[in-house]
């Protein structure tokens, strides 16, 4: 956020909360929106936990500490729905009758970048935007090429919404844009509703913040975004925060924003709203989305826990007759489902291949079986038929539409003759009948054993009749084939080993086990499934409902007038790009390349004219060029863009900083910040671009007025939920000159600071100021000091904005490591905010240590008189020694202007600073003599 973004959003929400001006037009009273600035506090709402480490949505969980603020949300969600059931009953089969329209909602894409992360991924492009909203249409209309796969008992519910987004093309001021709203800010990185800034008119747009990442404060799987549903969101503080708050992976691809979109317009999760899917079953208010426990990842197409009914249907054959043929007269057992719905159908038994007549009544008894034992045999290995795939027994177990099923096995009675089959076994249709499935005799008997536990043997050779005959299905998790399906299931018993073909086989009393129940509809996109591929007809209704409720603005979000306000459904405008851009790299060193990045917003450029004063090259036409900058200091860099609606150009003067490649301090530090001029050859970053930077103040000091400041009292935050945004905070840093400590040991660093807390809570002083070094010109920073928490205070409590006294100042000394005796060293203090941030003052700032003969010790001073100069320099030299020296002036890449021998004994020397070719600038004055040197910063006017 610019410092004017930061006046501007002031400034408009002062404007709105006053509603005196021409700002009330734009919104109605229950969309008013409330920011104070500066000193108050943002009360953000904590982070969303989930369970069993998945992916998830947070809404469920911001709803509940909305709640736990404010109780009544209960009564406002009642009586919101009361109304919408309501609607809903008066609608009646209105939309069955043909109601098409199609509501067309303008959304708006705030897009956050933290400059601060090390990659900028997180700044989508227009692009990504793009095509989020067309995968957002083609869902809301059921066009996705995946409906193919919906189950067959949800094809005729899943809807096509008649909803569509699209980008706004004006903007709350009437000003043309691409509805990509372009944000740089710290609070894109553990993101929550303090990060939804900037907000467009919540019943004029529907606002989606793209965000680096979100915040995870309790251990649980990464939080992919949450909205609000309308009935939480009415009042003044829910206007501020309605809208869905994203990844920024998750745009483009895959559902998620989709899912958020549902909550935005009132749908909950298909469990309802918990967000412990997996653990409890639950309803979500819609007529044909079942009761649903919810699913964490996967697919389980038919998945039907909630509902689960336990199968335990027989089989008698009470009606079989000898003449009964070879389909079992009797009716097959009628299983229902919550006592008057179908459930599953069982097929009547059926007889293949053998005799066309039962052997017997009152039981599945047929001759005609394959041979292979002889009279009196008892071994199972004297045994030489085969089963034959001809001659089987068959039932199908199919469920009902709508309907999904578990089996989990079988058990049944058999028999045999005395010439009967002395071997069978059961397959299915999962595999084709390939193999036999898992059989056991429960108890154990003496007349049937199993055989390599899949084949039923008749241990005597006599008519027999055994009980427990026990088939096992395979179940989870090592076999899914006959769990959860809603496919049929079909069953063959084999006989085989009859002594002759007179002999027959019978089967009694078969009980088929396992589940059955409703299918869940796992491929909702109100749901945590991999699968996520539509919408049912009621969660249309209900969704449209509330686009008819005048519930938090979501009525006037479609009408033709917000339309024509919106620039949207006819009313489109097509414009120029508004230049923008940014580095990755704002602080660098002489000849180190800088990456400039096109961060253009309210429309797509096509084109791209930069211009970089100081730079290699100076000019480029690239989208986002790199540069090399071969003089210190701050530089203009031009960026004009265009398509072909219009042209827009910025210029901004300190997007980057380059620092000196040589050391600009020689040996100690000594900083008093007594002028202004001293305080900027110090370099300082605003991360956020607010009203909050380092700056000098020439009132107060430490020993003597001049000081080192930074407002830290203005940090502003949004007013929220009764949490403080912990997560989030201001970050400024103040960089010393580059130091050449080559000649220094025993390194010590010392400042003296002021600083008063605004809370005499101590668990609340969470800012902090931390001091860091670098030898590589800022690339790589070490931490060596921090200070935090109460004891950062030295001045007790005070309020914002306060003034030190005298005895508030405290010295910090920091003991430098040998490894920074080097040149191009450079030290960093960085503040980091807290909800009670105040200013923060520093002041005389010293490196102390034994000098080296490299430092001018004895023989000569350097006084620079006038410093500012503008045409006469006075150089004072104090030079008692018997040694001649060198003088010099240094421009800031070290390149001598001019030289000038200085002989033994000179005490002072006059320079016509024109004369010599020396204009306005910064440069070092360096003398120099066979005892050291010394070397002096002169700014020039």
């Amino acid at each position: 956020m610019t410092r004017s973004r930061w006046l501007y959003e002031t400034l408009l929400w002062n404007l709105v909360l006053t509603c005196r001006t021409k700002f009330a037009l734009y919104m109605s009273a229950r969309s008013s929106l409330s920011i104070i600035a500066a000193t108050l506090v943002l009360l953000a709402l904590p982070s969303m936990a989930k369970a069993q480490g998945q992916p998830h949505c947070g809404t469920d969980e911001m709803r509940q500490k909305m709640i736990e603020r404010n109780p009544d949300l209960l009564r406002q969600e009642a009586d919101a729905e009361h109304g919408l059931q309501a609607y809903l009953k008066a609608l009646g089969g209105q939309r069955d009758a043909g109601d098409t329209t199609t509501y067309v909602i303008p959304i708006v894409f705030h897009v956050l970048y933290d400059p601060t992360v090390g990659n900028d991924d997180h700044n989508i492009s227009d692009a990504q935007v793009m095509l989020e909203v067309n995968n957002l249409n083609i869902n809301y209309s059921k066009m996705n090429a995946d409906t193919t796969q919906i189950v067959n008992a949800f094809k005729p519910i899943a809807a096509d919404i008649h909803v569509r987004f699209q980008l706004a093309t004006k903007d709350p001021f009437g000003n043309c844009t691409n509805g990509i709203d372009r944000i740089t800010t710290l609070r894109s990185s553990n993101a929550q509703n303090y990060s939804k800034l900037d907000p467009w008119f919540r019943d004029r747009y529907a606002n989606i913040w793209v965000v680096h990442g979100l915040v995870q404060d309790i251990p649980g799987g990464e939080l992919l975004g949450y909205s609000q549903l309308p009935p939480d969101v009415q009042d003044s503080y829910g206007a501020l925060i309605d809208g869905v708050i994203m990844l920024w992976d998750q745009i483009g691809t895959g559902t998620t924003l989709t899912h958020e979109l549902g909550h935005f317009l009132n749908l909950q999760h298909t469990w309802g709203n918990t967000n412990s899917p997996g653990v409890a079953c639950g309803d979500d208010g819609v007529d044909d989305t079942p009761i649903t426990k919810g699913h964490f990842g996967g697919c389980d197409k038919y998945d039907f826990t909630c509902s689960s009914t336990v199968l335990n249907a027989t089989y008698d054959f009470g009606s079989v007759t000898t003449t009964s043929g070879t389909t079992d007269p009797t009716p097959a057992p009628s299983i229902m489902f919550q006592d008057t719905l179908p459930g599953l159908t069982l097929s009547s038994f059926a007889a293949t291949g053998v005799s066309t007549n039962p052997t017997a009544s009152g039981a599945f008894s047929f001759s005609q079986w394959g041979t292979g034992a002889t009279d009196g045999d008892t071994a199972y290995a004297q045994l030489t038929g085969a089963l034959s795939s001809t001659k089987y027994y068959q039932f199908s177990v199919s469920p009902d539409f709508a309907r999904a099923m578990n089996l989990t096995g079988m058990t049944f009675i058999a028999g045999r003759t005395a010439t009967g089959p002395r071997t069978f076994s059961v397959r299915s249709s999962v595999d084709n009948y390939g193999t036999n499935l898992a059989a056991s005799v429960v108890p154990v008997g003496n007349s049937l054993t199993v055989q390599s536990s899949n084949t039923f043997f008749f241990t005597m050779d006599t008519a027999v009749t055994a009980s427990g005959c026990t088939i096992t299905l395979p179940a989870p998790p090592n076999n899914l084939a006959y769990y959860h399906q809603a496919t049929p299931i079909t069953f063959r018993i084999y006989g085989w080993n009859a002594e002759d073909v007179s002999g027959s086989f019978s089967v009694d009393s078969l009980t088929i086990q396992g589940t059955y129940g409703n299918i869940e509809n796992v491929q909702n996109y109100m749901e945590y499934s991999d699968c996520n591929l539509m919408f049912t007809a009621g969660q249309g209704d209900r969704m449209r409902a509330i686009l008819n409720a005048n519930i938090s603005g979501r009525s006037n979000l479609w009408q033709d007038q917000n339309h024509s306000f919106t620039g949207t459904d006819g009313y489109e405008q097509t414009c120029g790009p508004e230049a923008d851009f940014y580095t990755m790299t704002p602080f660098v060193c002489t000849g180190t390349p800088v990456q400039f990045k096109d961060n253009s917003k309210r429309a797509t450029p096509t084109s791209w004219a930069w211009s970089f004063d100081g730079g290699t090259p100076a000019t480029s036409t690239e989208e986002n060029p790199t540069v090399t900058f071969a003089a210190p200091g701050a530089h203009n860099i031009t960026l004009t863009c265009m398509n072909a609606y219009g042209t827009s150009s910025v210029t901004k003067d300190h997007e980057v900083q380059i620092g000196a490649g040589y050391s600009e301090v020689d040996g100690l530090l000594n900083e008093p910040f007594n002028n202004l001029n001293a305080f900027q050859t110090w370099p300082s970053l605003n991360y956020e671009s607010n009203a909050t930077y380092w700056g000098w103040d020439g009132s107060v000091g430490h020993n003597a007025p001049g000081c080192a400041k930074l407002n830290a009292s203005e940090t502003y935050y949004l007013v929220q939920d009764g949490f403080p945004p912990n997560n989030f905070s201001d970050r400024d840093i103040l960089l010393t000159p580059s130091l050449d400590l080559s000649n220094v040991s025993t390194i010590q660093f010392n400042f003296w600071y002021a600083y008063a807390s605004r809370t005499s809570t101590s668990t609340d002083i969470t800012e902090s100021l931390k001091i860091y070094s670098s030898t590589d010109c800022g690339k790589d920073w070490l931490l060596r000091k921090t200070l935090s928490g109460p004891a950062l205070v030295t001045a007790g409590i005070a309020s914002a904005g306060y003034t030190p006294t005298s005895s508030d100042w405290r010295q910090v000394s920091v003991d430098l490591p040998s490894v920074l005796k080097t040149n191009d060293v450079r030290l960093k203090f960085e503040y980091n905010s807290g909800l009670f941030s105040n200013d923060i003052f520093i002041d005389d700032v010293n490196i102390d240590g034994v000098v080296g003969i490299d430092e001018l010790s004895q023989g000569g001073s350097l006084t620079l008189m006038p410093n500012p100069a503008a045409d006469k320099l006075t150089v004072d030299l104090g030079f008692t020694g018997t040694t001649s020296g060198t003088l010099s002036f240094l421009d800031m890449t070290g390149r001598a202007v001019y030289t000038q021998a200085v002989n033994a004994g000179e005490q002072q020397l006059e320079f016509n600073l024109a004369k010599m070719g020396i204009t306005s600038g910064v440069y070092l004055v360096e003398l120099q003599q066979p005892n050291g040197r010394r070397v002096e910063r002169l700014v020039v006017r």
